[in-house]
């Protein structure tokens, strides 16, 4: 089972200290990035230099993609499905046409989402019908059961598991009728991974850490381009840690 983390420049760091042990980054990580790899001219350069470190993990969909596949070294995709402009059909259709260009990837993943609209038995069906692969991300599972009502353990049994490739994880706050995601792992997030892994056996674990903005207060380090955050780097350290005890 191998290791990703989100791609900073603290991640780096710690990579290059020998601080953090990780197979993968995982890019983007935040906003200013995604648009990076929107710019065919910079995305090169950005997955570039992440890929003279560890091999990266490609999330979304870019402009260039297939230099990007080649330079980043990625062994597959994931991304979400676009809830609000297609139909689950159009998302298969998708899908399969990424598995015929892309048949010499390792795989192609779709991941879950907090919305509403990201009902688990629609998605099961899209992953079944598709023959795709599956990236679960606990904490937006943990915000669409939230916000349908339904008990957490209940939508994650009815998530296309047996297809599970990748897990992402994070932590969550909650505050009023707000949740704020990617701040550091919680205890609920840990043993709902190791109940996960009691389950299935998944290929990737990925720690998909870091925000741009502490939207509700809760005093997480911000995550900027040109600085380093000394709170985060300790934080990723915890939590790589953490994981490398429960996978191991």
């Amino acid at each position: 089972m191998k290791l990703a983390c989100n791609y900073y420049p603290e991640t780096e760091a710690l990579v290059r200290e020998g601080k953090i042990d990780i197979d993968y980054f995982k890019i983007p990580a935040l906003g200013y990035q995604a648009r990076l790899l929107n710019d065919p001219g910079a995305s090169e350069e950005f997955a570039a230099r992440a890929s003279t470190i560890r091999p990266v993990l490609l999330h979304g969909w870019y402009p260039s993609m297939d230099r990007l596949i080649e330079i980043s070294k990625t062994p597959g995709i994931s991304f979400h499905p676009d809830w609000e402009n297609s139909t689950a059909s159009d998302i298969v259709a998708f899908v399969q046409a990424l598995q015929e260009r892309y048949a010499h990837l390792d795989f192609i993943s779709v991941e879950n989402s907090g919305a509403i609209e990201a009902q688990p038995l629609i998605l099961s069906e899209i992953v079944r019908q598709s023959g795709c692969d599956f990236l679960l991300d606990i904490s937006h599972a943990w915000c669409a059961s939230r916000r349908l009502g339904m008990d957490f353990r209940s939508y994650l049994s009815q998530l296309p598991l047996e297809r599970l490739y990748e897990i992402h994880i994070n932590g969550w706050v909650e505050k009023g009728n707000d949740i704020m995601c990617h701040v550091k792992i919680n205890e609920a997030g840990y043993e709902i991974l190791k109940e996960l892994l009691a389950l299935c056996q998944p290929k990737i674990i990925t720690i998909e850490y870091g925000r741009d903005d502490d939207r509700i207060g809760c005093g997480c380090p911000v995550m900027r381009p040109g600085e380093m955050n000394a709170q985060a780097m300790e934080e990723i350290i915890e939590q790589v840690e953490r994981i490398r005890e429960i996978i191991s």
